[in-house]
């Protein structure tokens, strides 16, 4: 079961977060509420991905936090955001985030971009894996061979002074023809084979026997003979090696990695060559490779949806909004004015009590809408919508016309106004107490 933490400083949604991925699947031992928690837990639960909010209070967000971990534990990171700003996701990219996740979030795009993001992240450490023992092996390989045909070259060049010296590295030489796990063989300038181990000849299909004296471009496949071209070139550059493609016994092409080395002994010319079967490896690296760019498909389409129901999400919230707006005005327009020339007119006292009820109905309806009530309803002018705010804030009347740089006589007009405008014409309602109980 793979471990995932989740990072978030508000409380709600990281236990929120918490549930969803425990009925979802993922082992969840514990939350992060900080930066610097989240990097505590990741050292200590070892989780297999963590989900980071990106905004966090303190002196380190979630990218820095991110960034710390992947140099330090290489954990992969998905980040999870309400923001949209363009600067922040660029900053963002360069902790190198395997998803984003954009609040809110539901069951289906949290699922979704964590089985793409732990996907990527297994692929790419396949990947890096690969790449690492490909290179080992390439290294040690190129040193064995170097350190080997250097050997056998000096001893070669020695046997001039012993005969007893020849024979020693004979054998010697046998030994590693015949055991070594790549194809090797000897061939002359013509490309005759001399001498070939068991693994050369079980690459291509056959017997050691069956190979000796054969031409190795007897092997090359129809519409494709460049083998000659590709030694001469290799030998004369002092790059020993390329990749050619010979022909299987069973008639199929494999892909063969050649390492080309050319001696000259006792006035005759010989190729020393080791290769092996490579066909394998780089399908493997292909089929790796068309994962990632269906890995990458999947992601634009995903980042495509989360778009669209942002886009519809903003629409939705803009039509509530405006359906608030339309309510308040409605009532402050149509209804409000009404109710106050009742209140003036003569009642008696059953009426008196119908039309408080209705008052007091009224203002039920409106009270969820009240906070959001804005300039618009009370059809401020800006002067006034500003001397509203400086009250609002405890400034005095004189400290306001200084300010403005009016009389004190011209704001207390002002402000005669605007309680006039919102519905405080008894003096006996403070109208910053009112104004504080806005939004």
């Amino acid at each position: 079961m793979k471990r995932i933490l989740p990072v978030d400083d508000e409380v709600v949604i990281a236990i929120r977060l918490q549930e969803l991925l425990v009925s979802i699947g993922y082992d969840v031992p514990d939350i992060a509420g900080s930066a610097e928690e989240a990097i505590d837990l990741a050292k200590t639960l070892k989780p297999d991905l963590i989900i980071m909010d990106i905004v966090m209070p303190g002196p380190m967000d979630g990218i820095a936090a991110a960034e710390r971990i992947r140099i330090d534990l290489d954990i992969p990171v998905i980040f999870l955001t309400a923001y949209s700003d363009e600067a922040l996701i660029a900053r963002a990219k360069l902790s190198d985030p395997l998803g984003y996740i954009l609040k809110p979030f539901d069951e289906n795009q949290m699922k979704s971009a964590i089985e793409l993001a732990l996907h990527k992240n297994d692929v790419d450490k396949l990947l890096k894996e690969a790449n690492q023992m490909l290179e080992q092996r390439v290294r040690l390989r190129t040193a064995e061979l170097t350190e080997s045909n250097f050997k056998l070259f000096e001893e070669i060049q020695e046997h001039k002074k012993t005969e007893a010296a020849l024979v020693e590295q004979t054998h010697r030489n046998e030994m590693i023809l015949q055991t070594a796990m790549e194809g090797f063989w000897i061939t002359d300038t013509r490309g005759i084979i001399q001498e070939v181990n068991p693994s050369a000849a079980s690459i291509l299909g056959y017997l050691p026997k069956e190979l000796q004296r054969k031409s190795i471009y007897d092997f090359e496949p129809e519409g494709h003979r460049q083998l000659a071209s590709d030694i001469r070139k290799a030998v004369r550059k002092g790059a020993t090696q390329y990749e050619a493609q010979l022909l299987h016994k069973e008639g199929n092409v494999v892909l063969l990695e050649f390492s080309t080395n050319f001696l000259d002994m006792g006035g005759s010319s010989f190729l020393f060559s080791f290769f092996s079967d490579v066909t394998k490896k780089n399908e493997l690296v292909k089929s790796l490779k068309d994962r990632e760019a269906e890995l990458k498909i999947k992601t634009q389409n995903l980042k495509e949806v989360n778009t669209a129901l942002k886009s519809l999400l903003k629409k939705r919230d803009s039509d509530r909004m405006e359906l608030e707006e339309k309510v308040l005005f409605n009532v402050k327009e149509m209804i409000s004015p009404y109710i106050k020339k009742l209140r003036e007119s003569e009642l008696n006292e059953k009426q008196g009590i119908y039309l408080t009820i209705l008052e007091s109905n009224v203002k039920d309806i409106i009270s969820p809408f009240s906070p959001k009530l804005t300039s618009r309803h009370f059809k401020l002018t800006k002067s006034e919508l500003q001397i509203a705010k400086l009250v609002r804030m405890g400034i005095t009347s004189k400290e306001i016309a200084e300010l403005m740089g009016l009389s004190r006589r011209t704001i207390e007009s002002h402000r005669d106004r605007i309680r006039k405008k919102i519905g405080l014409d008894s003096r006996k309602r403070n109208l910053r107490t009112f104004l504080m109980s806005i939004d």
